[in-house]
């Protein structure tokens, strides 16, 4: 087995993962397992995605270096080396059998050996489905002929200069578009895609802010659209579509469910976000204002000169930067109260809950650490089950807040609440704003939203017997 997951540089200078730019991964982490009985063959495999990621800058020496597989020639040919050693591990005069097959691909982005090509002998990498792309695209506009349905056109007004925000990252201008229309087209690559998926394969989400649990359903698109081979390396190309406008000026979440139809072993998540008439000219902000007015006069294009598709003055889409494009922004301005937030979208890997199913019974004390929560000792109690829930936490003494700690860097995610007789509660946590709200006998999942962490965390209750917390999530 071949750990492909993620990987970096001088692991002993605790240098950072990377992600990979070469196909299929597309500046996303590799997030793959090479499995196989032959072991020459999977460091042929593995020799080979390290060559081809050598194609782009990378810190420390480059894999590729002169004789670099001599070993696996040796290897494959171990009855009859190139080197010309007798290879006889047992010591009883008979050459080692060779230990496995060596070739290489044919190129890094077919990524083909022999018995894919056909041959009855050689490699065969099978690779199962997998995200090979994603895009937002300019649909109804001069660059896919304005036509709003879905065509082979509409790879001509994929967004060059963008690229989808995922988990771990900070949104910038390249995560996000300033088109007059929205968000209205969203491409995706599928290799070896297992079905034909339909807008049921997918979950759709809209909101502005670091608290993706708490976002809006977004709009339903008008179409999703299969284009079998359309995509990079030959994979299935995807296209969704909505309305003009009808998702603008905020975020949109695309979740590519692991269905039978994609067969994913696991859901999708990527982001992207409009805000109409922003040239991206502070990377601090999204404020649509007269800089931006001002940046489209100052870069005219016409039919003589026109511009290209990263142009960031030309807001329609029609080639032209134009009096219609200063106007756009004109009727566009944002500031902070309602511009577009670059957002922060917190990685799932090292996410901890704790659920109090290590306390059995009801008034049993709560003390120390569990899960990495401090709880510290007296503060706390279990609780067998109440108000909807199953094994919980409540104060042990008789007040209205209690604390308790988690792992200092760590970011507090979430808490399950409930309660019996109504009542409010409050969430504190360092230089985070505090989260508040109403408590019912529903189970009710508050999410905080905070980018900073804190490891010191208050619970506040105006009715302190009757409520109860679960499901403390954290994120590492």
């Amino acid at each position: 087995m071949f750990d492909f997951l993620w990987g970096g540089y001088d692991w002993a200078r605790v240098s950072p993962p990377r992600k990979w730019p070469i196909p299929p991964f597309n500046n996303d982490w590799p997030s793959s397992l090479l499995v196989s009985q032959d072991g020459v063959a999977i460091d042929s495999v593995g020799y080979d995605l390290w060559w081809a990621r050598a194609e782009y800058p990378m810190e420390g020496p480059s894999p590729r270096i002169a004789a670099g597989d001599d070993y696996l020639h040796e290897a494959a040919q171990a009855n009859d080396p190139p080197s010309g050693t007798f290879y006889d591990p047992e010591g009883d005069g008979v050459r080692m059998e060779s230990l496995g097959v060596h070739e290489h691909w044919n190129n890094p982005i077919d990524r083909q050996y022999s018995r894919d090509l056909g041959a009855s002998e050689g490699i065969e990498l099978i690779i199962g489905p997998r995200i090979a792309g994603r895009y937002v695209f300019y649909n109804n506009s001069a660059w896919d002929d304005n036509d709003p349905n879905a065509t082979a056109a509409d790879d001509n007004a994929i967004a060059t200069d963008k690229q989808a925000l995922l988990a771990g990252d900070t949104a910038t201008f390249a995560n996000y578009t300033s088109y007059s229309r929205g968000i209205n087209g969203v491409m995706l690559d599928i290799a070896s895609l297992a079905g034909t998926p339909t807008a049921s394969d997918f979950a759709f989400r809209v909101g502005n802010d670091n608290n993706t649990d708490g976002w809006t359903v977004a709009p339903g698109p008008v179409s999703v659209t299969l284009r079998a081979g359309a995509g990079a390396g030959g994979s299935d190309r995807i296209t969704i579509i909505w309305a003009d406008n009808a998702i603008e000026k905020q975020w949109v979440e695309v979740t590519v469910l692991a269905t039978a139809n994609t067969g994913l072993g696991e859901d999708d998540v990527f982001y992207f976000g409009n805000a109409i008439g922003d040239t991206g000219n502070r990377a601090d902000n999204t404020y649509v204002n007269a800089s931006d007015r001002l940046g489209c006069r100052a870069n005219p294009h016409n039919f003589l000169d026109p511009a290209l598709i990263d142009d960031v003055y030309d807001f329609n889409r029609d080639k032209n930067v134009n009096a219609a494009d200063r106007l756009i922004a004109r009727a566009n301005p944002t500031n902070f109260l309602n511009a577009l937030k670059l957002i922060s979208i917190s990685a799932d890997d090292g996410v901890v809950t704790y659920s109090f199913e290590d306390i059995v019974g009801e008034g049993t004390p709560v003390d120390g650490v569990h899960s990495g929560i401090d709880f510290g000792t007296g503060k706390w109690m279990s609780d067998g089950s109440f108000a909807g829930m199953n094994r919980c936490g409540r104060f042990a003494t008789f007040t209205t807040l209690g604390t308790f700690t988690i792992p200092t860097g760590t970011l507090l995610k979430s808490i399950l609440l409930s309660g019996t007789t109504g009542g409010r509660y409050k969430i504190m946590g360092g230089l985070n704003p505090d989260v508040s709200g109403s408590i019912t006998a529903t189970p009710k999942l508050v999410n905080t939203g905070w980018t900073t962490p804190a490891s010191t965390i208050t619970v506040s209750f105006s009715h302190r017997s009757d409520t109860a917390i679960d499901d403390i999530t954290y994120v590492l």
